[in-house]
């Protein structure tokens, strides 16, 4: 049996329609300020409420509008005065809540999947009471660490973006159009698509599908703000969604198995009795670990088949074609 304990992919775009008119008649210039400085917009919300337990998803937002942000400004690199190292910061922002973000979707994970088989952890309710004790409080001393740095990080951080933002542009390029420059993008990015694509011949092949979920992330990114002009877009984005889902999926389950392995050993450490015996039953790890390894499994199987009916190599090929039309106007 194979659950999804991510939350379905909602859109969360509505801030794309900051631009008042035909996006495609922005200056690349024009475009990449107003766009920035809406998700800055949206990345200081999200900040102020992260202790909020109304705004559950606050710090998703976050790194949703920084990763946006960060994409943004690298499709558009030669039309802002945004130093590389301040783009780069976005980044390693964004790396500093991963932790937190594991902790939490492992949590989900295996709160869901006990609770719909309860009946095979019956003799191990005492272990799992202890191992599922210990991801909940390793997840909430991440969040406090992340709520004693991340507002002031991301204050400072913000200033900086919002002043360079905010300086004129001394470039040749001033007049370029903005679906031009995001078109070349996507079509640069398209092509690192099939090359990562191609990488990818097992399961084992982790780390090229975890590259492609980013390379289609930033597809979907770029592609969003124009979906109000170009109708074909919509389409595109719903896919990229979907296989967006499938491919966070399957580096859930990876890193549950991680995550789970680590906390498998500590409690190896941690209980045992007077004499050096182990007084739990692995039984509870292999039962976590067989179902997040099915849970892999089965969103390979899934990926695998959209590669073999060529849904990969379709949707890379709409995405040149609309790239292409951006570059042309």
């Amino acid at each position: 049996m194979v659950h999804n304990t991510r939350r379905a992919s909602q859109d969360r775009s509505s801030g794309i329609t900051i631009f008042q008119e035909n996006i495609c008649n922005y200056s690349a210039c024009e475009g990449v300020k107003t766009f920035a400085l809406q998700q800055i917009k949206k990345a200081t919300h999200a900040c102020n409420h992260l202790t909020d337990p109304s705004e559950p998803d606050a710090l998703h937002d976050f790194r949703v509008a920084l990763r946006r942000l960060r994409t943004w400004m690298r499709a558009n690199k030669h039309h802002h005065n945004v130093k590389g190292k301040t783009i780069k910061k976005l980044g390693l922002l964004t790396d500093s809540t991963n932790r937190c973000r594991d902790l939490e979707v492992c949590k989900n994970y295996f709160n869901k999947y006990v609770s719909e088989e309860e009946h095979l952890f019956t003799d191990n309710s005492k272990e799992l009471e202890i191992l599922l004790g210990n991801m909940s409080r390793d997840y909430e001393l991440e969040l406090a660490n992340i709520n004693n740095h991340l507002p002031a990080d991301w204050e400072k951080l913000r200033i900086s973006l919002k002043i360079r933002l905010n300086t004129t542009i001394d470039t040749n390029r001033v007049d370029d159009r903005l679906p031009h420059v995001v078109g070349k993008y996507i079509l640069k990015i398209c092509t690192a698509a099939v090359d990562q694509l191609n990488l990818i011949h097992g399961i084992e092949d982790r780390a090229a599908i975890h590259k492609l979920r980013i390379y289609f992330k930033r597809l979907r990114y770029l592609l969003e703000p124009f979906r109000f002009q170009m109708t074909a877009i919509q389409e595109i984005i719903n896919f990229l969604k979907n296989i967006q889902d499938l491919l966070g999926d399957f580096r859930d389950a990876h890193i549950s198995t991680a995550l789970l392995t680590l906390y498998r050993d500590d409690l190896t450490n941690t209980m045992s009795n007077t004499f050096g015996e182990t007084i739990y039953q692995k039984t509870i790890f292999e039962i976590l670990l067989e179902h997040a390894g099915r849970q892999e499994l089965d969103r390979f199987d899934r990926l695998r088949k959209l590669y073999v009916n060529g849904d990969f190599q379709r949707i890379i090929t709409d995405i040149r074609i609309i790239g292409e039309e951006l570059k042309g106007l």
